[in-house]
């Protein structure tokens, strides 16, 4: 039985995931030198990660449909009287949150075995918010490759704050404990008799639609250097990593691009 070579046209269906994450990699696949057999799961790898954005992405886009939605249907359920006419916890909104909040920690755990290929580090879980990988660097990484680690340590540092805050205790809390804390859909009538709305919020009072589009942003970002960072480590001698240049930020829209050092 031969093998059928094939092309693969289509990652997903979101270009910007896309373009930040598998064409970016493209640029910089050939300064690692990999077997086959590690080449490829990397690459799965990366499509995995893919799959989980565009699942952050479907939910974050649900609860802005959701939340349009509650303005279009003014009027359900008022009534003369009081200062708080209706206070739903119904509209989806919440439950949108909940299964972003699932996935983005998923992300994080696929995102990790990428490591495998890369390293020869097997990490089961993105765990303790970052600790857990950042320890599995110091502890396993020979001499020659720790001060190149230095910029990922660095970042899982830096962003430990967050994805702490989210998607270890908002999403743990969520999972096994209790649901969404939520001031539900308010609907209520003040002193000029107008009905308005105020869309479900976070303790902070925070909406989930501003909360949702901002930690997608973070985590489609930390996945985008996270990745090129980890590659970086075992990048061929003399090539390092820095800022693409500005035509292929331009028309590539990537963020890294190689550079040979000076001898």
């Amino acid at each position: 039985m031969t093998e059928k070579a094939f092309t693969l046209h289509k990652l997903t269906s979101d270009m910007e995931i896309s373009t930040r994450i598998y064409y970016q990699y493209c640029l910089l696949k050939d300064a690692v030198q990999l077997e086959k057999p590690q080449k490829h799961q990397l690459i799965s790898c990366l499509i995995d990660v893919m799959k989980k954005l565009e699942a952050l992405k479907y939910h974050k886009d649900r609860i802005s449909e959701l939340s349009k939605k509650l303005f279009e249907e003014s009027g359900d359920g008022e009534k003369e009287g009081g200062s708080y006419i209706m206070v739903d916890h119904t509209t989806g909104i919440e439950t949108e949150f909940e299964a972003f909040l699932l996935q983005g920690k998923s992300c994080l755990d696929v995102l990790v075995k990428i490591l495998k290929p890369l390293l020869s580090i097997s990490l089961v879980t993105y765990g303790k918010s970052g600790s857990s990988v950042i320890r599995a660097l110091e502890n396993n990484l020979p001499d020659g490759e720790k001060e190149t680690a230095v910029p990922l340590l660095e970042m899982l540092k830096e962003d430990m704050d967050w994805i702490k805050e989210w998607f270890k205790s908002v999403r743990d809390g969520i999972a096994h404990y209790r649901s969404l804390e939520s001031s539900g859909h308010m609907k209520f009538k003040p002193r000029d008799g107008e009905h308005v709305h105020r869309l479900p919020t976070d303790k902070s009072g925070a909406s989930f639609t501003v909360l949702s589009d901002m930690l997608y942003h973070n985590m489609l970002t930390f996945c985008e250097d996270f990745i090129p960072l980890a590659m970086s480590i075992k990048f061929l001698p003399a090539i390092v990593l820095g800022p693409a240049a500005r035509s292929e930020q331009e028309f590539l829209q990537v963020k890294y691009g190689l550079y040979m050092t000076q001898s």
